[in-house]
């Protein structure tokens, strides 16, 4: 059995963020990743199944996890189910978010605008299908019938908060104008859900 050469794995995945950035998931090709792994291609797939394996590894678990942000912000601010990590009942809560974000900025670069062709293709609506799963934040479905004009509602609120989320990303703002950002949007967001219950 051969064993794998230490560091290449390493360099494929910085190589293959590299090539992603620059050329989306479409125009990336295994070849120049290898070339900027300084490997070959047949490296890169004893590694990896195919170059959407390679991009997986790459977004996956930041996407992972911040799904899990939200499902734990989901119990931890309406069921009282957990100890809180992320608030959003303050605005402290979102910057903590946005902080996370950007300590992964590149992985959600590539999730917000590259990943069309994968199971990420719209990133953002996966969050928000999962996000739509759960009774309501905004507490539309307590107050008022369940009519499909609050559904279509729930789903816009809720897909424009995660869209304008990662404006920030998307148009490349630096951490501490995203940090800026992200208060003035609390209190706009806030402001909205106070109008709307």
């Amino acid at each position: 059995m051969r064993t794998r050469i230490e560091g290449v794995t390493e360099r494929i995945l910085a190589g293959a963020k590299s090539e992603f950035l620059e050329k989306g998931f479409q125009g990336a090709s295994i070849r120049d990743i290898a070339k900027k792994a300084e490997t070959s291609p047949r490296a890169i797939y004893t590694r990896f199944a195919d170059k959407e394996d390679l991009f997986f590894a790459i977004v996956r678990p930041a996407a992972q996890e911040f799904r899990q942000i939200v499902e734990n912000a989901y119990n931890e601010n309406v069921l009282g189910k957990h100890p809180r990590q992320y608030d959003f009942s303050n605005e402290q809560g979102f910057v903590d978010l946005m902080d996370f974000i950007y300590d992964n900025f590149d992985e959600f670069k590539l999730l917000t605008t590259c990943p069309v062709g994968t199971e990420y293709d719209d990133f953002i609506s996966g969050i928000v299908d999962m996000d739509m799963k759960h009774e309501s934040h905004w507490e539309i479905r307590k107050k008022e019938t369940l009519s499909g004009f609050n559904l279509v509602l729930q789903r816009m609120l809720s897909k424009n908060f995660y869209t304008s989320l990662f404006e920030t990303v998307i148009n490349d703002l630096s951490r501490e104008d995203a940090r800026l950002y992200i208060e003035k949007f609390y209190k706009f967001y806030m402001r909205g859900v106070e109008v709307l219950m």
